[in-house]
């Protein structure tokens, strides 16, 4: 099988493919949607950044000829005022992307609108549960590049590692489940009721 672009960089290429939708959507009117008071001396501006999903989603599941992967794109806040936490807001884009090259296929806008969803907390996260997630990750993309449903054992890895992903960040989680729901219920996960550890 043809060898895969690192996700890490394909992540920066979706991000820069979705620079100027988020310059016309982003910044300036999540600053106007998030209407907060002044943030005291020395806590630091509220700055909204894009980011692209540190997971991504098969395009159509179960998987087909169709070797596609979509990433969505949410904006996250990093505020003076929240210690541990990130200020977080729904995807208003997800990039199609060709699963072997990494190569940014289409964007299709998701919200006209900025929606934030709240207060993410932040922590440390062990490094065996990025190496779950990213094991996670790897298997779904052979699965997708393959065009058919993973194996017994790649399955579990799958479910492990996207189980690992969405309890440590909850506020995102049912907004990913959305946009794919057929593989959503395929993992097992909900957002009413979350993958068990």
């Amino acid at each position: 099988m043809e060898a895969m672009r690192r996700y890490a960089d394909v992540r920066k290429a979706v991000e820069a493919a979705a620079e100027p939708l988020w310059r016309k959507l982003g910044p300036r009117a999540a600053n106007e949607a998030a209407v907060r008071p002044p943030s005291p001396p020395g806590a630091g501006e509220n700055r909204w950044s894009l980011r692209a999903s540190p997971v991504p989603l098969p395009h159509v599941w179960p998987p087909d000829e169709v070797s596609l992967l979509d990433i969505p794109v949410f904006a996250y806040c990093i505020s003076g005022r929240i210690a541990d936490g990130e200020r977080q807001a729904a995807p208003f884009m997800r990039a199609v992307v060709e699963v072997r090259s990494g190569d940014v296929v289409g964007i299709e806008p998701l919200a006209a609108k900025f929606r934030e969803l709240g207060v993410q907390g932040v922590q440390p996260v062990p490094a065996a549960h990025w190496e779950q997630i990213e094991t996670g990750i790897l298997r779904l993309r052979e699965a997708v590049a393959a065009g058919a449903l993973p194996d017994a054992a790649a399955a579990a890895e799958i479910r492990n590692g996207y189980g690992a992903f969405l309890r440590l960040n909850g506020l995102i989680a049912p907004e990913l489940e959305g946009l794919q729901p057929t593989f959503a219920r395929w993992l097992g996960y909900s957002a009413r009721a979350p993958v068990s550890p």
